[in-house]
Parts: structure tokens; C-alpha cells; sequence
């Protein structure tokens, strides 16, 4: 799926975008912006301005390069505002150093220094919104609340998928609470651990749940009530082994807790039959024990 229309602007013999070591843009490309400003701001497509930096070191020989990629690339947005862009126009400033070289064989060449337009589709523009998204488990900021464990709707889920015992009980169980609050038995029953991903031109994480019952037709799926599952999602069960599946129908279990009757839409058979036989024999390996 095409992303968007890359446009590339650098210097060239007769110009120079940006004073040597500066973030001040000369005046032939400060109009050049001035004008591209007035020329996006008819269009509804959001933007997004990344700057790049040859791998030249500084006089004093020190490498500043991830600051005069963004400097750079936060003038141009300046410059492009002025012209007329609207601010909320622009989804993202990006610096990217001298990583990304057009010239790989001469990382020190003029062309290496540039700033870049990618004007996004709508299709690009809803992915990366989605990649944020609060709802989203990959949504940075909150991967980095889960990992403080401020707030993770699947932590007793996800410790089960990382084969981690929970000490607090004699058998392994899982719930949505942070607290020690846990659901009634009779909803509690053994599982194996899976992550449900949304097909995009990235796979998008939709959260982790747990396998009830599966078949060379399907599988029967608990996942947090809370989360928005699309009809067509992506079960997988580690590494290696994934499969497509439709979701069928769907019943609540309780206020956290979402039943959901997937069918296979994989073709192939071979896999499907292994997995299966595999899962079972790990539910009959990992059989919860009841205390006495």
C-alpha cells in the first residue's frame, strides 16, 4: 500500500538550503517553502517533515547531527506555516540524522542534506493514527505504563504467555484487574496465551487473550471486553505460527470479558492440523490444579 508522495528537497550547485552547521535556511529556499506552504494548504492530506544530515563532523569535531536534522526540519515547518499551512496540518516532525543517506557510498555528500515531505493518504494517515491510539497495546507512552505497571489490562494474561508461575496461587489463573480482585472460577477455566493482531500494511497489535478451544475449523477466544475487535483479525500463537481468522460471533462473559467464536479462513490445512494438535497437548501439559 503507497504511503503517500514523497517529496525530497536538497541542495544543489547553485544553492544551499541551510548556512553550514545552522538551522537558518538561505533565502531562495525559505521562498521555495513560503511557496510549497500555499501550495499543500488546499489539500486535506496530512504531512509529515523529516530532516537529514550528511555524516560530516562538526569544526570542533564533535557529531550534533540529530539536532541540526531536527532544527532543520522544524524550520521548514515554520517556514511552510507562514506560507500559509495550517499548523494542525502536520502530523509529525521527524530528525533522522545521517541515517537514512541518499548517497550510501559517500555518507558525507551534499545530497545526504535535505528535508522531506511525505504527504499521506487517507488509508497511511488512518494506520498511523491507529499506531497511537490509546486503545492501542503498542501505543508507545502506554507500552512504557504496562512496563511501570501503572495500567495493563492484560498483566496476568501476559504472564502466562511468558511461562512466568503467579505466585500467589497454587495454579495458574488469569484476570484484567491490577489488583488482587479475581473474577469466579466458573469464568476461569485453563487456556493457552495468544495475541490478536489487526492486518495493516503493519501488523497492529490488538491485545493478548487466551485460547479456550480450538479446531481444525476455529477457536474459541477470551479477550478483554474493553477492547475493539474487528471482524477479521490475526491469532498468534508464538513466534512462528500464526493463522487468519473471521470473527464469527461474539458473547460476554462478564463486565471484563469477551467470548469470541473465530473461524479459520487459512488455507492451509497442514498448519492448521498442527497447531491444533500441538495446543492441545499443551492445555493437557499446563491443566490447572485446584488447592484442596
Amino acid at each position: 500500500m503507497p504511503l503517500g508522495l514523497r517529496v525530497i528537497i536538497r541542495d544543489d550547485k547553485h544553492h544551499q538550503m541551510f548556512e553550514r552547521s545552522k538551522s537558518q535556511m538561505t533565502p531562495f529556499f525559505e521562498d521555495l517553502f513560503l511557496y510549497l506552504g500555499g501550495l499543500v494548504k488546499d489539500i486535506n492530506n496530512k504531512i509529515i517533515i523529516s530532516g537529514h544530515s550528511d555524516a560530516s563532523l562538526f569544526v570542533d569535531g564533535s557529531s550534533r547531527n540529530w539536532d541540526i536534522s531536527g532544527d532543520r526540519a522544524q524550520q521548514a515547518r515554520k517556514v511552510m506555516t507562514m506560507g500559509g499551512m495550517p499548523s494542525s496540518q502536520v502530523l509529525q516532525v521527524n530528525a533522522f540524522s545521517s541515517n537514512r543517506p541518499i548517497n550510501k557510498e559517500n555518507k558525507k555528500a551534499s545530497e545526504n542534506r535535505r528535508v522531506e515531505l511525505l504527504i499521506l493518504t487517507k488509508d497511511a494517515q488512518d494506520k498511523f493514527n491507529q499506531l497511537f491510539d490509546d486503545s492501542n497495546i503498542n501505543n508507545p507512552i502506554k507500552k512504557r505504563l504496562v512496563r511501570q505497571r501503572l495500567t495493563n489490562p492484560c498483566y496476568v494474561l501476559k504472564r502466562i504467555m511468558s511461562n512466568q508461575p503467579d505466585t500467589k496461587r497454587s495454579y495458574k489463573r488469569w484476570n484484567l484487574n491490577l489488583k488482587d480482585n479475581y473474577e469466579p472460577e466458573s469464568v476461569q477455566l485453563g487456556g493457552v496465551g495468544v495475541q490478536l493482531l489487526r492486518r495493516c500494511f503493519i501488523d497492529i497489535s490488538l491485545c493478548h487473550g487466551v485460547a479456550k478451544d480450538i479446531s481444525v475449523g476455529g477457536v474459541g477466544l477470551l479477550v478483554p471486553a474493553e477492547k475493539t475487535i474487528p471482524n477479521k483479525v490475526i491469532v498468534v500463537f508464538d513466534k512462528t505460527n500464526r493463522l487468519a481468522g473471521k470473527v464469527m460471533y461474539r458473547r460476554a462473559v462478564s463486565e471484563k470479558l469477551m467470548f469470541l467464536g473465530v473461524e479459520w479462513i487459512s488455507k492451509n490445512e497442514r498448519l492448521r492440523s498442527d497447531i491444533v494438535n500441538r495446543l492441545q497437548l499443551q492445555a493437557q501439559l499446563k491443566k490447572p490444579k485446584r488447592r484442596a
